[in-house]
């Protein structure tokens, strides 16, 4: 009960800083003031003080300039805080509302209010109290005197982006950190405490998003991608730790401009699934992904791309399920913002980039044997490479995304039987990667050969006959061989011959570097077993021989 009543107080004066902060200097000053006068009647004290005040006694009872020199300090670090804070908060509206309830601002200004107004009052007022002309002349404006350029260059220091993110997550934290307590949990029980507490995880993370529409420094985007990654990751770490209440879907969760649009059914499942903050931060980072394409930022957006899959690592590490399936949705979501943007650009580059991070977090995926999500996972994966081939025919700058899907898929399958998987998880998979040269999707019989998909295959095809798994080269085989009797037998020679020559020259690296530095995606180092390959490709050609001759 006495913690409950304690957190009130708090948030009393966290939401009215400017009263709180002008009580408290009132009562600091008043005290100051007391504490002088008494100290006046200690003849220890005044014989201590003798020597300083008979130096500067012409001085020591004269308050006449006071008023001008308070209000010559008053305007200018009052001036100085106007005047920056416009300027910045063009750049960075968040910058008035952080100035606002910044505690060091809001002690400073009343401080000097207060001491102007103690001098004016002496001034105007005859008083017999020299202790407090003393205490105004000789303490009060030599402390704000020697503060002023000092507080200049703090409110210079706050107004940079940096500290503006830096605050507003590091606001966010404590306010996470806070409803873990215990309690909390009592506090929360009063009617409207939740909302409240909701309306500010939320508004931290739009402070968030604004921020990132305005500022145009590379530095400050970054840090706004990795500072998303920090609320999240932690945010998982805590869950268990916060109150059940706080997932409610209140009226204030309904209104936030990310969920506007969002039907029952979805918000039902947000509070059975107790995922609204998640969703809220993903949106969040997924629009800040499509603006970076916009702006052509392809190393931000990357970046993205890589700090989900550190978000789904913490999801992982969590055991927390529901949040790695909204991962594959706003994976999915991120792809198709880059396939819109590759179409509409003929650039690859993202869609590049964003299918390595979307590897990197299925390989998680496989490492703490998450089989469903993993299968929905290359799911998604076979159906966008399928996508991005059916796109080249238009775009041909884009033909060679399908090869690198493949691949990719291609490095989870190797992953999974490294592991030891079971036979039929494998094999599965297996069947989606031998659909990547499939433009019309899994099952269709429109297929056009493709040689660098086929060339990726028949690599993997190298690695399971290094591992000895001898169905799953079958099935690799007969894919190849069905498409190659379509053609003649010269022509399927030859491309027997192209793929196996091709695997047979790749070497570990490429000769340019890219934005995963020179690796070549078609190297192979299970060259041995190229021949035995072919081989068995020769063999399914060859028509089968009737029992009766």
């Amino acid at each position: 009960m006495i913690g409950a009543y304690l957190i009130s107080i708090t948030n009393f004066v966290r939401a009215n800083r400017s009263l709180s902060a002008f009580m408290i200097m009132l009562t600091l000053l008043g005290l100051g003031d007391m504490l002088c006068m008494e100290l006046s009647h200690w003849d220890w004290f005044v014989a201590t003080l003798r020597p300083i005040s008979a130096l500067f006694a012409p001085f020591s009872t004269d308050l006449s300039f006071a008023p001008e020199v308070w209000l010559s300090i008053l305007a200018l670090v009052l001036g100085t805080l106007i005047v920056t804070i416009t300027i910045a908060a063009q750049a960075v509206p968040r910058l008035i509302d952080l100035f606002m309830d910044d505690w060091m601002s809001l002690f400073y200004a009343w401080f000097l209010i207060f001491c102007a107004a103690h001098a004016i009052f002496l001034n105007k007022i005859p008083t017999e109290r020299v202790s407090s002309v003393i205490y105004n002349n000789f303490v009060l404006m030599p402390i704000s005197i020697l503060a002023a350029f000092p507080y200049i260059y703090y409110v210079l220091g706050r107004t940079k982006p940096a500290t503006i993110i830096a605050v507003i997550v590091r606001d966010n934290l404590r306010l996470i950190e806070f409803l873990t307590k215990p309690s909390t949990h009592h506090w929360l029980q009063f009617s409207g405490r939740i909302e409240r507490k909701q309306l500010e995880l939320l508004e931290f993370v739009n402070q968030l998003d604004g921020v990132s529409h305005f500022v145009s420094f590379k530095e400050a985007k970054a840090q706004i991608i990795m500072k998303m990654t920090e609320l999240m990751t932690t945010f998982l770490k805590m869950k268990n730790d916060l109150p059940s209440e706080i997932f409610t879907i209140t009226q204030t969760v309904r209104s936030d401009i990310a969920f506007q649009t969002l039907g029952l059914a979805q918000f039902t499942e947000l509070e059975e699934t107790k995922t609204f903050y998640e969703q809220k931060c993903f949106r969040v980072l997924a629009d800040i992904y499509n603006g970076l394409l916009q702006d052509s930022a392809f190393d931000l957006a990357s970046m993205c791309g890589s700090e989900m899959r550190n978000i789904g690592r913490a999801a992982i590490t969590t055991e927390q399920t529901p949040v790695l399936n909204m991962m594959l949705m706003r994976f999915n979501t991120m792809m198709r913002f880059a396939i819109k943007h590759a179409v509409a650009n003929d650039e690859a580059r993202n869609l590049y980039n964003l299918a390595y991070h979307y590897r990197t977090f299925i390989e998680d995926l496989a490492r703490a044997n998450k089989v469903d999500t993993l299968k929905q996972a290359i799911f998604y994966q076979r159906f966008y490479g399928s996508e991005m081939f059916r796109h080249s025919k238009a775009h041909p700058p884009l033909y060679f995304i399908n090869d690198v899907f493949t691949a990719e898929m291609k490095r989870i399958l190797i992953l999974i039987n490294e592991l030891g998987w079971d036979l039929a998880i494998q094999r599965h998979v297996l069947l989606e990667l031998l659909e990547m040269d499939n433009p019309g999707g899994l099952g269709s019989e429109e297929k056009t050969f493709h040689a660098g998909v086929r060339t990726l295959q028949s690599g993997l095809a190298l690695f399971y006959l290094e591992r000895d798994v001898q169905p799953l080269v079958d099935l690799i085989v007969a894919d190849i061989a069905q498409e190659l009797k379509g053609y003649d037998m010269q022509k399927s020679n030859k491309i027997i011959g192209d793929i196996c020559n091709r695997l047979d020259m790749a070497r570990p690296t490429f000769w340019e570097d890219t934005d995963r530095g020179n690796v070549n995606i078609y190297f192979s180092p299970y060259k041995q077993h190229i021949p035995r390959f072919r081989e068995l490709l020769n063999d399914s050609l060859r028509p089968a021989i009737p029992d009766d001759l």
